[in-house]
């Protein structure tokens, strides 16, 4: 099959939160875009969100915070610090914060993420492509002048003025541009889970203890998120223990939750979530730049 070639004036690979932001953005400057990523389309699947003031802040310029739909969202205000067991150590009022953004919202799984794809698609100026790989750069001496990916249409080549790696902590932009990397992998993830609680919880709660740390942060409805921190590697062997031992653990934890720990029933209401880190000497090179998890 023959290659195809295009041009344009960015290039991102990976369509995730800082891809998909970015290209939103450029978009709203009328900048000629390309979004690849190799996932079949936007993220599915169990994740906690939860939007801090900040990002708040950009996904508003953007005009994507008022499109956030109602039943999907929660505003959370006070967040209670807590010793396992129960006793209360302190509690942070986001309403001390100047307005409008004196709150977090907690989302329904990918609800940001898939706002700000149905965004950046209602933008000429930028093409979204997923099930795309990046399979290696262009260059013109030392500098970046483009990539060559590889889709459903066969392989193509895309010129372009920058070449931005959104392409997560195991950037392959990153190791194309030859950037060495420090990954580490943290000894301990999270289980996720998100419940159905007979009466609506109104503030998140954060408890910790040695080696333990349990999230309890309300979501729409009477939805509540869960964040338990277990050993990397350890999910097969948690539900081995079986979801009686999980609620008593968690019931020792949080006691005045035990109701809510009950309404777990199977697996299919978790997942989990590793954590990391990733640093670099530099995100920076000639005709190139990685932003997100591949940078830092």
């Amino acid at each position: 099959m023959a290659v195809s070639n295009e041009q344009t004036d960015v290039a991102v690979v990976g369509a995730g939160g800082g891809g998909a932001v970015l290209a939103l953005a450029l978009a709203k400057q009328g900048i000629s875009t390309v979004v690849l990523d190799q996932a079949a389309g936007p993220p599915q699947g169990l994740r906690g969100e939860i939007l801090q003031p900040n990002g708040q802040q950009v996904l508003d310029r953007l005009g994507v915070l008022p499109s956030l739909p109602a039943d999907a969202t929660r505003f959370v205000r006070h967040f209670h610090f807590c010793r396992a067991g129960g006793m209360r150590l302190c509690s942070i009022d986001y309403g001390d914060l100047p307005a409008p953004y004196n709150r977090a919202i907690v989302t329904l799984p990918n609800v940001a993420h898939h706002a700000i794809v149905a965004a950046v698609q209602q933008h000429k100026s930028v093409t979204l492509r997923y099930g795309t790989s990046f399979t290696g750069l262009l260059r013109e001496g030392d500098r970046v002048v483009g990539l060559s990916t590889q889709g459903p249409e066969g392989a193509n080549t895309i010129r372009a003025k920058i070449v931005v790696g959104a392409d997560g902590a195991f950037s392959k932009v990153r190791e194309a541009l030859k950037i060495p990397a420090d990954v580490y992998l943290y000894p301990d993830g999270y289980l996720i889970a998100i419940l159905e609680s007979e009466e609506p919880v109104s503030e998140s709660f954060y408890y910790v203890g040695h080696r333990t740390i349990l999230g309890v942060f309300p979501a729409t409805g009477n939805k509540v998120y869960l964040f338990y921190m277990i050993p990397k590697g350890s999910m097969e062997a948690v539900k081995q223990r079986g979801i009686p031992v999980l609620q008593q653990t968690w019931s020792q934890i949080a006691p005045q939750f035990a109701g809510l720990f009950r309404r777990l029933s199977d697996w299919s209401q978790t997942a989990y979530m590793p954590t990391g880190r990733v640093r670099t000497p530099t995100w920076v090179a000639d005709g190139a730049v990685l932003i997100g998890d591949a940078a830092h």
